[in-house]
């Protein structure tokens, strides 16, 4: 499958273009959330897309995941709740239209109701990491720093 995939946090936007299962080009930028007027969002999100050069694409999905589906984001997602299945995780979210030509879609958090813990684009990031790994405890190293545990049986969260 082809696509790209943005994870804009608060402080930071990442955005990779992924053709046939491999990223081909990645860009970074300081322009997290935060940083950015609200009301612009949706023309950053334009103009990072544009620095991928030539791997742009305009047919592309484009798969948001982080604060820029929060309540300081261009729309809140919300969370699913703990244990959710890794096709409820890849499959479910809002629809952006009128933002780019590209489909696009903004992902919504994970959280735990009982320990009050949430994950806003380490989430996206464990999907990718299932798919290469059969490991069951991730480091999500970043601001907010987690361990997450995956349980194959959904048992527990």
């Amino acid at each position: 499958m082809n696509y790209i995939a943005v994870d804009w946090g608060t402080s930071n936007f990442r955005a990779m273009c992924v053709k046939q299962g491999r990223v081909v080009r990645t860009v970074r930028s300081e322009k997290g959330v935060a940083r950015c007027p609200r009301a612009q969002l949706g023309e950053v999100l334009r103009q990072e897309l544009l620095r991928l050069g030539e791997d742009y694409d305009a047919h592309l999905p484009v798969i948001l995941c982080g604060m820029i589906g929060s309540n300081i984001g261009i729309v809140d997602a919300g969370y699913l709740p703990l244990p959710v299945s890794f096709r409820d995780l890849t499959a479910r979210g809002i629809p952006l239209e009128h933002v780019l030509p590209n489909p696009v879609t903004v992902r919504p958090g994970i959280c735990s109701r009982e320990e009050h813990e949430i994950c806003r684009g380490e989430e996206m990031q464990l999907a990718g990491a299932l798919t290469l790994s059969d490991a069951r405890v991730f480091a999500a190293v970043g601001t907010h720093s987690k361990w997450i545990t995956v349980d194959p049986e959904q048992k527990k969260s």
